[in-house]
């Protein structure tokens, strides 16, 4: 038997099996040529035999009677027999061309595929979840729509963001719960669709590794007895998977309060499974997921399966998580009626539960302090005058200080002496001498640098730094603003200096041009719908319809039509 190209096979692996099945399907050439050769030779065989015992009889019976008669009836028997032979070499021929045509319009859908007739295209177009792609554009489209930009990774870093996690039977072992906590049941003897609680049988090691992947070869249930319901059912264990990934957050918690953490923060999970089905008098699959509250399945997809076929639906109900964290799922189809069968093929079964999850929980969780609660602990500790590090006269040297007298002015505003002390009086004399008052005029003259604010009148007053504006993106990626993209800027527009510069970019063949941009000012003081005309890539005016607030740069149905489709956002900075 000659290997099946893999979807992991390189382009030399993939020609020296597609030379395999040519050498094979010469090789049946050759068998179809030899069994026509057989059939000529088997016919002339059966001839000869026929005529020689036929010869043999008249000649027995002319010498003896009833003799004569059983030589003749064996001679009949010899020529049917010889018939029969040849007959056999005809069909084995039939047979063997019939499989070699097989191989030949495998081959050929394969070429009609790839396009080019490289099975590498056809593997070009499979996406990470195994499923196959009408073109290698949808494949790439949908790869990608689940990577992290940098905007999104800021997101992440700085509060709660969204995380997906793929529950399926990859790396599983039958019987161990360890390393997946997922399991997975199948009957063929209940009339009536068994609940989780039920005594179910879990699949066989060989079973699981059938489950880890889309190759068109599934776990078959079926039964021909009436009434009987052939099903299958995946327990997929949401704390136990989560928990792999982040345990901190369920540090201190029991399972009671890990299931509420997950449905509070529950958005959605989806289905993905590749089935077949057939019954007695149709071939639809039907998917349900467990609803713990009333105890019964509630169906979600409900389609004709005859063959392997995807299948994927959202849900976005927490209710079908149960209080022990799990969401249970059954595949059936029809009864039989006991003279047809029925059965169902599951080639992959995996849920995907998406989490909203606060990136700094889980940091602190981790040792890592939160900046509010530091700077919480700093003023406390500032705002404690009962000198809670217990410091003695001794530790400050205060028993050290000499006992002098006083300076008079004009030892104050000299500021030579070293052994007197100072009174208020000629403290003032001498600060009015050598520092700049808070009253009355004084000339100030050398360099003088100040560490801290200057202000005048109460205002702050500007230095050449202060004017500088940082030269970095407040955001950075390719948005068209339709309506559901909104842009988050790192810095709100109320913080900037002035606000906001857009920039836009023409975009042409689904890449920006990086050369015909198009700026934009937005008040630190606006709020509120804009209409920002931009240079498209034909040169015509485009327009950009957004909604401005201090946050957030949100955008509109209409622009995803006309010119407008041909410019889109790249950045955002401060001005």
């Amino acid at each position: 038997m000659v290997e099946q190209i893999k979807e992991t096979d390189t382009l030399n692996q993939g020609r020296i099996k597609i030379n395999a099945i040519l050498d094979q399907s010469n090789a049946s050439s050759a068998k179809v040529d030899d069994y026509q050769l057989q059939l000529k030779e088997g016919i002339a065989e059966a001839k000869k035999i026929a005529d020689e015992a036929g010869k043999d009889a008249v000649e027995i019976a002319t010498e003896a009677g009833n003799q004569a008669n059983e030589t003749a009836n064996q001679a009949m028997a010899n020529s049917k027999t010889a018939i029969t032979t040849a007959d056999q070499a005809v069909s084995t021929a039939n047979n063997n061309k019939q499989e070699f045509d097989t191989l030949r319009n495998d081959f050929d859908q394969l070429v009609a595929e790839s396009g080019d007739s490289n099975p590498e295209i056809v593997q070009a177009r499979t996406d990470t979840q195994g499923i196959k792609q009408a073109t290698l554009a949808n494949r790439l489209q949908i790869d990608f729509a689940d990577r992290m930009t940098k905007a999104e990774g800021i997101s992440l870093l700085v509060g709660s963001s969204n995380i997906k996690i793929m529950m399926d039977f990859v790396g599983k072992t039958a019987g161990n719960t360890a390393t997946n906590p997922d399991k997975y049941f199948s009957d063929f003897t209940a009339k009536t669709l068994k609940k989780p609680s039920d005594t179910w049988n879990e699949v066989s090691q060989s079973d699981y590794n059938k489950l880890a992947s889309r190759d068109d070869s599934g776990i078959i249930t079926g039964s021909t007895q009436s009434g009987v319901i052939p099903q299958q059912r995946g327990d997929y264990n949401i704390i136990e998977i989560i928990k792999a990934l982040i345990p901190q957050i369920f540090e201190g918690l029991d399972k009671q309060q890990s299931v509420e953490f997950i449905k509070n923060n529950f958005t959605s999970f989806t289905i993905n499974e590749r089935l077949k089905a057939t019954s007695p008098n149709n071939k639809n699959i039907k998917v349900a997921t467990y609803l713990q509250s009333t105890d019964s399945w509630s169906t979600q997809i409900q389609e004709s399966a005859p063959e392997l076929k995807d299948f994927s639906v959202q849900i976005n109900d927490k209710n079908f998580i149960t209080d022990e964290g799990f969401i249970h799922l059954i595949n059936y189809t029809d009864p039989s009626n006991g003279v047809t069968s029925s059965s169902l093929e599951t080639d992959y079964s995996g849920v995907q539960i998406e989490l909203s999850v606060n990136a700094q929980d889980i940091l602190e969780k981790s040792g890592f302090a939160k900046t509010a609660d530091v700077n919480k602990k700093i003023d406390t500790h500032v705002d404690d005058k009962n000198n809670p590090h217990n410091v003695t006269k001794k530790q400050v040297g205060l028993e050290n200080v000499n006992n002098v007298g006083f300076a008079n002015d004009g030892e104050a505003v000299a500021g030579t002496s070293t052994n007197k002390y100072m009174h208020p009086k000629n403290v003032s004399d001498a600060i009015k001498g050598q520092a700049v008052t808070q009253t009355g005029d004084q000339e100030v003259v050398g360099t003088k640098n100040f560490n801290e604010g200057l202000q005048y009148k109460g205002k702050e007053v500007a230095v050449k730094e202060d004017l500088e504006v940082p030269n970095v993106y407040l955001a950075e990626g390719i948005w068209s603003l339709n309506s559901s993209q909104t842009v988050t800027p790192t810095k709100t527009l109320s913080d900037c200096r002035m606000g906001w510069v857009l920039i836009f970019d023409t975009y042409v063949g689904g890449q920006p041009k990086n050369t015909d941009y198009t700026v934009v000012i937005v008040p630190k003081v606006f709020s509120g719908l804009m209409a920002i005309q931009a240079t498209s890539a034909s040169g015509k005016p485009a327009y950009k319809h957004v909604r401005i607030t201090n946050t957030q740069i949100i955008g509109q149905d209409n622009n995803n039509s006309g010119e407008s489709v041909s410019v889109v956002l790249r950045y955002v900075k401060e001005i």
